[in-house]
């Protein structure tokens, strides 16, 4: 999102929240001393946009791992085995009729591998190799996630958990899961944004309204530029595992928190006419 923001085309639809919010401001009034009458004041006011909508997809990503091979190929060879037993785990988890879920692997790259063992002070698995490839899951079904998560982990920690014994020197695979997180998408994203610039604006604009009215009345004023001060922050997933008490029923549950888009300017206004107090 560009510093400087075009105002051309932006909505001045208040929200009673935005008025409620200007009533409370402590901005400082604006205020015009008689010799500077004649000169045209510039002010500036801080407007504050805050929008959230509900997520349209939710992320998750798995990491294969494989660690103590011998030579390079049988180090991708394993990997990309448990990679297509990942993939086809993922994919029956996402919705077939919406094109936007998917399940995507990308590589790494295959290196040298060992592992010290501090309590015997050894290192083992000298002159091996690893290589590790990530595979990604994105599903629309946010409705049943908490079910189909539980039975993912359920199948990686019984079938590709880490190594047993950590001391021995021999080839190993296992896969590891991450946190999920939620989404929007592009577009969602993109309208909550201009949504959140324009309620930033008006909000600026019911400040000043509030602070002009109490200085003078019918101050002439026009806003010259707008300015994103800090860019907009997104809310990740809040997440919990329980059983009956939390509402999760079998395999635990899963809260979705709301994504929020923040959006906050500092609006330069230009007072044009002198303070003419009723």
């Amino acid at each position: 999102m560009h510093n400087t923001i075009n105002t051309i085309g932006l909505t001045t639809t208040l929200t009673m929240a935005l008025m409620a919010l200007s009533a409370c401001s402590t901005a400082p009034p604006i205020t015009v001393l008689p010799h500077e009458a004649a000169q045209p004041q510039l002010t500036k006011l801080v407007g504050e946009g805050r929008l959230s909508h509900a997520p349209d997809f939710v992320e998750l990503e798995i990491t294969i791992t494989s660690q103590c091979y011998a030579t390079p190929i049988e180090a991708v060879k394993a990997t990309d085995e448990a990679v297509a037993t990942v993939i086809k785990l993922l994919k029956a988890k996402t919705d077939p009729d919406n094109p936007r879920d998917g399940v995507f692997s990308h590589g790494g790259y295959t290196q040298p591998y060992e592992r010290y063992i501090s309590s015997r002070r050894q290192t083992v698995c000298r002159n091996t190799f690893q290589k590790s490839s990530t595979v990604t899951m994105k599903t629309s079904r946010l409705d049943t996630f908490a079910k189909e998560f539980a039975d993912i982990q359920n199948i990686i920690f019984t079938t590709m958990s880490g190594p047993t014994d950590p001391e021995k020197a021999e080839g190993v695979t296992f896969a590891t899961t991450g946190t999920p997180q939620t989404q929007l998408y592009y577009e969602t994203r993109e309208e909550l944004e201009q949504k959140a610039l324009a309620d930033a604006l008006d909000n600026a604009r019911l400040k000043f309204d509030a602070t002009a009215n109490a200085a003078c009345k019918d101050t002439a004023h026009r806003i010259v530029k707008f300015v994103e001060t800090r860019p907009e922050a997104g809310r990740p997933i809040a997440y919990g595992f329980g059983g009956e008490e939390s509402g999760g029923g079998e395999g635990g549950a899963i809260g979705f928190d709301a994504i929020w888009i923040n959006k906050v300017l500092d609006v330069y206004f230009l007072i044009d006419s002198p303070c003419k107090s009723s």
